[in-house]
This record gives structure tokens, C-alpha cells and sequence, in this order.
């Protein structure tokens, strides 16, 4: 009788369920009131020189040969500031035009340009190292780049025309047998485009942020930059940015070391008594000593490991996952780290932050050797997350639909549980995209081409290193004066005004967007809803605008703010930003709300805490903060801003 019923009930269940995915879809969700909390580095100077750097007086006098694949020219944008010259997808093949001495294959292209027309060219490419140039008509060379950042093998100018004239761009690969598929697109980003007092008083109005010579420049500094003048950039950035102030103490990322005969003489008395102890069996002698050498020497990679291993072999695993985030932290470069990590949490059957773990080293490590199996742990850790919410799914649709359906009522807490469970097995693109439609009805969003714009271009860019290309990634701006952003599962990211009015350049509001982005890739937000709702208690039925006030207005917790840092700083550097362009606004943060914890600080660690470590983080791998600042620009969006939210 009891297996009858029981049969009857995992039935009833599953008709449930199906019944659930059909008629989701056509119900609006229900009590969506979101409780809204106001919410390139390069290698160095010289530009690698592939074989047309060498053979480049070959363009002089030439034409360009009109090519029959997708070459189609893309119409102006309606943007003021940006507009598209030219877009090609092309693959460089044996079919296209080769320097005869060494094999190399190029693609050129021509656009119209005028004089003193601010122009940025990109070429991007999955497949091969690029290299372009830019040449005018007679083939006279006027820039060349070959890695737009260190960790980014596309290419990037930003140049300004000298004369009207028929400008060629010239696609190449740094290896002179490469091929493979590429983008290319040329666009204006002209600031002349704004009236010449409307230029002056953005230049002026920084009463809040630089003065007046810093501000100049910096200017001057960002334009040298893109025009592949580093060292001349780097001067100029070292007169306005300040040294990091050096903190030996308490270091956020030792050195690690692995071997037992690089510990000092008590380290190593320490580790040979833990190990003793744990092949004896001995729990007196494998705790004691093995906090003792944490303590002393964090640096000591192993000590961590084996300390987590004893944890769990006397049932703490609690003690053990808390050993291995720290350790984690420490040492994010660590594959050992994260493979013990991973292995803890697997055991816990915690398959999504297994899964995050596992993500967040591939995403810090893109050219480590074991990267592939890294990406291949987060992808199966999170199919068996999915495979358990699909199983508790059934329970909470029993427990928490059955009432919705017997009495009609699609309004219930209930039934609008069981539509948080369709959302989240549906993924995270589904979910994020469901809440997005919710706030973007509730909140004051910023409706303006060129701001849009502007905002879109940072996050887009910054997004494609982050390794999640399966996000449509959506980028919203909100009426709301304080220093706040946060990010929705799938992508969707909402920044305020203030955040735009608050930063100091453009390289510090994309290290606030890169941090928001981060959480998105590494599914904190989702994983959060997880924890809090169907997973820890399946039988809690929890009014869904609940989940909005978790998601948005909770605490991250500290791996969590440190992950996002961590990926979000390697991508602003890896794109050619300053590096320290989220450090700079944790310390726009600090002077602005000091230690009170107000708006964005309130939800974050200490704004001074993390400056200091994002410093060492920057400092230890050699990231680039002499780069790319952003401020002219920056400025009259800014300006932009100001006047469209006094209207």
C-alpha cells in the first residue's frame, strides 16, 4: 500500500511538472516588485613585426582588389559619437593575396575619411595572432598594432586622420602560415562632433575628481596611448598617478611555495608532525601542528591541502571548505588549490559552487595547461546541479503547485514558488532575462542613444574575456544618484547614473562593470537564489519578490567580492584599460563614503580592505596601470548626464 502511494505521488508529480513547463510560459510572472537597492596591456613598446611590417612599401601605389565574399559595408549608426566606416567578415585562406617571398597572407580594405576624424579600428580573431596596419592611399604607413593587451591577441587603433582622404586597412596575422576567420570594423568616435564650449566646460566641471592640470594630462597621456606612444603615455600617466602605498604586512597573495625544504626549520618540524599524525591516525597531533604552520607560514601551499583532508576524514566538512576557500583566495593561480577545492565541495555533492570554483580558476588561468579540464569540471558540475534541482523540482511542485491547481489560484506563494523552480531549470540566461523584464518596468532607466551607447561598448568588450559567451549580455542604465551597479543572473547588468558621475575615468567605471559582470559569470546570483530557496528548504514556500531583495540588496560573501576582483581586474587589464581601474574606484568609494558603509560599500567588504589587496594583485602580476584611462570621453558623457537627468 505504501509503494502504491508512493508511486502514485512521484505520478502525480511528474503530470504536475509537465503540466508547469506548458502553462509557465504563458503566465506573466507574479509579484514582480523588486525591492530595489539604489541601487589594452601590451607586451611592451616595440609592436611585434610580423612579415608586412617588412613589406608594407609593397601598398604604395597599389589598389585594392575588390573581393567577392562577405564584404558588405554596414550604414552609419544614428549615435553622435560613434558611427560604423566600415565592418568586414573575412578569413584570411590561400585564396587571398600573399607576399611572395615568405607566404604571408594579408586582406586589405578601404574607407572614406576626413580631416582631424577621430577613428578606432579593431580586428578581432578566434583563429589566428592579428596584426593590422593603417596606411593612406599612397601607402604610407600611419599605425600599426599587433596585441591589443597581454592577455589579448586582437589588435586595436585609435587614430586621428591627418587629411580627407581614402584611408586602406590592412589585415594580417603575426605568424606568417596562419589562417582563419576575423572581424574587422572601423568607427568614428569623434569628440569634435560636440561644440567646442560644450568640450571646455566638461573639461572644467571636475571640481569632484581631477584638477584642471591632472585632468589635461591625462588627456594627453590617453591619446598618446592609442596612438602606440607608450613610454610618452607612461611619463605623463606617472606625473598624475601616484605610487601604491607598500604594505608588507598581512599579504593578501604570498608567494606559494610546495616543498617542504623551502619552510624555515620550525615549519618544517610542524609539517613532519602533522604528517606523522595523520598516517598514525593521531587527531592530537594532526590539528595543533598543522594551524601552527598555517599561521606561520600561510605561504606553504601542502599545509592547506592536508589540513582540508583532515577536516574531512573527522567529519568537519564545514571546517575543511572554509581551509580551502581561504586557500583559494590566496592563491587563485594555484591548480592544486582548486583541484582540492573542487574535490571538497564534489564530496558535499555541492555541484554549483564546485562548478564556480572550477569556472573561476578558468577564467583567471585562460592560458594554463590544464584549463580545458578546468572548463570541463564546470560544465559537468553544473549539469549535475541541474540534474538535482530537476528531481526537487517534482517535490516542490507537489508540495507547493498542487495547491494552485486544485483551487485555480495561479497568485498564490505556492504556485509562484513553483514558477521560480521552471525559471531556474530553465538557466540562468532565462532567469536573469525574467528578472531584468521585472526592474526594467520599475525602475527610472536612462533613455539615451549615446550615453546607451557608451555604456554598452565597455561591458561588451569587457564581457568577451570573461569566458561565458553563452550570456546575452545587457547592459541598462538607471535614474538613481548613488554609487551603486549590481548584475542579474545571464548578464543583465543595471548601473546607475551616479556610478557614471562618480568614477573618475572610463577605466574606473568599466572596473565597477567588469566586478558586476564577474558575479554574472561565476553564477553568484544564481547560486545565491539556489541556496536560499528551493535547495535549503524545499517545503518554505518564500514570496517570490523575496528573491529580488536577495539577489540585489544581500551580501555577496568574501569569496564571492574576491572572485568578482579577481576576474573583473584581469579583464580590465587584459583589455588595455589601467589596470587599477576597479582599485581607483574602491578608492573613489572610500573618499566618498569613508568607512560609514553607505550604498555600494554597504553590501561590500571595506572599500580600503580590497584597495589594498586589488594593489597587491596588480603589483604581483605585473597588470599594466599605466594604460588606457579614458577621461576626455569619459568627461562629456558625464556632461551628457548631467543635462539629461536636470530635464
Amino acid at each position: 500500500m505504501k509503494l502504491f502511494r508512493n508511486s502514485c505521488l512521484a505520478l502525480l508529480g511528474v503530470i504536475l511538472f509537465a503540466s508547469t513547463s506548458l502553462l509557465l510560459p504563458n503566465l506573466k510572472i507574479l509579484s514582480i516588485l523588486p525591492s530595489v537597492a539604489a541601487t589594452p596591456i601590451t607586451k611592451s613598446e616595440n609592436i611585434h613585426k610580423s612579415p608586412i611590417f617588412l613589406h608594407y612599401k609593397l601598398f604604395q601605389g597599389g589598389q585594392v582588389a575588390n573581393k567577392a565574399e562577405n564584404n558588405k559595408n554596414f550604414s552609419k549608426s544614428k549615435s553622435q559619437i560613434l558611427a560604423t566606416l566600415l565592418q568586414k567578415q573575412g578569413n584570411l585562406t590561400q585564396s587571398v593575396s600573399a607576399i611572395n617571398d615568405d607566404g604571408s597572407l594579408y586582406d586589405q580594405y578601404t574607407f572614406s575619411g576626413h580631416a582631424k576624424q577621430s577613428i578606432k579600428i579593431y580586428l578581432e580573431s578566434q583563429e589566428f595572432d592579428t596584426y593590422l596596419m593603417l596606411l593612406d592611399t599612397e601607402g604610407n604607413k600611419l599605425a600599426e598594432n599587433d596585441d591589443q593587451g597581454e592577455y589579448n591577441s586582437n589588435s586595436f587603433l585609435h587614430v586621428t586622420l591627418p587629411k580627407q582622404n581614402t584611408y586602406r586597412v590592412v589585415v594580417n596575422s603575426y605568424q606568417p602560415q596562419s589562417q582563419g576567420k576575423y572581424n574587422l570594423r572601423v568607427v568614428e568616435d569623434n569628440l569634435d562632433e560636440f561644440p567646442e564650449n560644450y568640450l571646455i566646460s566638461a573639461k572644467t566641471n571636475n571640481s569632484n575628481q581631477y584638477s584642471q592640470k591632472e585632468f589635461e594630462t591625462l588627456v594627453k597621456a590617453d591619446r598618446l596611448y592609442q596612438q602606440g606612444k607608450r613610454t610618452e603615455a607612461e611619463k605623463l600617466y606617472r606625473q598624475v598617478k601616484k605610487p601604491f602605498a607598500k604594505d608588507s604586512k598581512n599579504s593578501n597573495f604570498p608567494d606559494p611555495i610546495t616543498e617542504p625544504e623551502q619552510l624555515s626549520p620550525g615549519g618544517k618540524v610542524y609539517w613532519r608532525e602533522a604528517q606523522a599524525g595523520f598516517q598514525q591516525g593521531l587527531e592530537s597531533k594532526i590539528f595543533v601542528p598543522l594551524q601552527l604552520l598555517s599561521e606561520k607560514n600561510p605561504e606553504f601551499v601542502p599545509g592547506h591541502i592536508l589540513l582540508a583532508q583532515a577536516l574531512e576524514k573527522y567529519n568537519k566538512p564545514k571546517e575543511a571548505r572554509e581551509v580551502l576557500e581561504r586557500a583559494a583566495s590566496l592563491f587563485p593561480y594555484n591548480p592544486d588549490v582548486a583541484k582540492a577545492r573542487i574535490r571538497a565541495l564534489e564530496t558535499d555533492e555541492q555541484w554549483l559552487e564546485a562548478s564556480i570554483a572550477a569556472r573561476q580558476f578558468a577564467i583567471v588561468n585562460p592560458n594554463h595547461s590544464d584549463n580545458t579540464e578546468f572548463v570541463s569540471i564546470a560544465n559537468k558540475n553544473f549539469g549535475r546541479f541541474r540534474g538535482d534541482l530537476n528531481n526537487q523540482i517534482i517535490t516542490t511542485t507537489i508540495i507547493g503547485g498542487l495547491g494552485g491547481f486544485l483551487t485555480g489560484d495561479f497568485t498564490s506563494r505556492s504556485f509562484q514558488a513553483v514558477q521560480l523552480a521552471q525559471l531556474m531549470i530553465n538557466g540562468e540566461s532565462a532567469m536573469g532575462s525574467q528578472f531584468a523584464d521585472g526592474y526594467k518596468q520599475k525602475l527610472p532607466l536612462l533613455q539615451d542613444e549615446i550615453v546607451q551607447n557608451y555604456i554598452n561598448t565597455i561591458g561588451q568588450d569587457i564581457a568577451k574575456l570573461m569566458g561565458r559567451s553563452e550570456f546575452n549580455y545587457e547592459f541598462y542604465i538607471v535614474q538613481d544618484d548613488s554609487l551603486n551597479a549590481f548584475a542579474l543572473p545571464g548578464g543583465k547588468v543595471f548601473i546607475n547614473t551616479g556610478a557614471i558621475l562618480d568614477t573618475k575615468s572610463e577605466a574606473e567605471l568599466a572596473g565597477l562593470i567588469g566586478h558586476e559582470v564577474g558575479h554574472a559569470v561565476l553564477s553568484h546570483g544564481y547560486q545565491r537564489i539556489a541556496n536560499d530557496s528551493l535547495l535549503t528548504n524545499l517545503k518554505a514556500v518564500i514570496p517570490f519578490g523575496n528573491f529580488f531583495t536577495t539577489l540585489v540588496s544581500g551580501d555577496y560573501n568574501r569569496n564571492n567580492e574576491r572572485q568578482s576582483d579577481i576576474i573583473g581586474s584581469r579583464a580590465l587589464a587584459g583589455y588595455g584599460y589601467a589596470a587599477d581601474g576597479l582599485r581607483n574606484f574602491m578608492q573613489t568609494l572610500h573618499e566618498r563614503y569613508g568607512s560609514s558603509g553607505q550604498n555600494y560599500a554597504s553590501t561590500h567588504p571595506s572599500s580600503q580592505e580590497r584597495v589594498r589587496y586589488l594593489e597587491e594583485l596588480i603589483t604581483r602580476n605585473g597588470y599594466n596601470r599605466y594604460a588606457f584611462e579614458g577621461i576626455e570621453k569619459h568627461s562629456l558623457i558625464q556632461k551628457r548626464v548631467r543635462e539629461l537627468i536636470r530635464t
